[in-house]
């Protein structure tokens, strides 16, 4: 239990950590006018990040897969903070992810006695098929699921694997579908208009993760 705890607290100070530097370097102050009260969003962080790497810990495998998880969840979670405030996901999240888990190899490799070939199959592939299953949704959708969604779900698939890209978009598209219901009913938007699915993503990461889906 302890050492749940510990990691709990270790991905709520990073989490806190990622919202300042997202605010401060990506967003230059762009959250002082939005709706979002940014006490609000740093609680919810905080809270979230704390159960999540609380419940990380207790099925953890080994402390390299905590780490990924821990680095995949940060990235995450700035893709999703500036799609909030900007609708738009910056390509560098993309970028950080395909780097993070080429460098997380190396360990694996010396550390774990990885399968060198097998490694990158399982993140080639995976992302290849990504990216087409959502070009297709991006065609069905008549342009609904943004090319930054596209690319940072290609850039997970790359990381996770083909299993863990599949719960967190379903993780992902189930949220946003639960929180787009009230929204729609409320009459505040229509089908038409779009809704950052940056924060979902997140979300459902965090959520596939915490059931030992990731």
């Amino acid at each position: 239990m302890m050492q749940g705890l510990i990691s709990g607290a270790v991905f709520s100070i990073c989490s806190i950590a990622v919202y300042f530097l997202v605010i401060k370097i990506f967003l230059k102050g762009q959250s002082r006018s939005s709706f979002l009260n940014p006490y609000a969003v740093i609680g919810a962080l905080a809270f979230f990040s704390f159960l999540t790497g609380y419940y990380v810990r207790q099925t953890a495998v080994h402390t390299l897969a905590l780490a990924m998880i821990l680095f995949c969840f940060m990235v995450l979670e700035w893709a999703g903070l500036v799609d909030a405030y900007t609708m738009k996901i910056p390509n560098l999240c993309t970028i950080v992810l395909l780097a993070g888990r080429i460098l997380f190899m190396i360990p694996e490799l010396l550390f774990y006695k990885g399968d060198f070939p097998m490694i990158l199959l399982n993140s080639f592939v995976p992302a290849f098929i990504a990216l087409i299953l959502l070009c297709l949704l991006y065609k069905i959708s008549r342009s609904g699921l943004g090319m930054g969604d596209i690319k940072i779900f290609t850039g997970l698939a790359f990381f996770t694997g083909m299993y863990g890209f599949c719960v967190s978009l379903l993780f992902s598209f189930l949220l946003c579908a639960l929180c787009s219901l009230p929204v729609l009913l409320l009459k505040k938007k229509n089908l038409k208009d779009a809704l950052p699915l940056g924060p979902f993503i997140y979300f459902g990461f965090g959520f596939a993760a915490m059931l030992s889906l990731i």
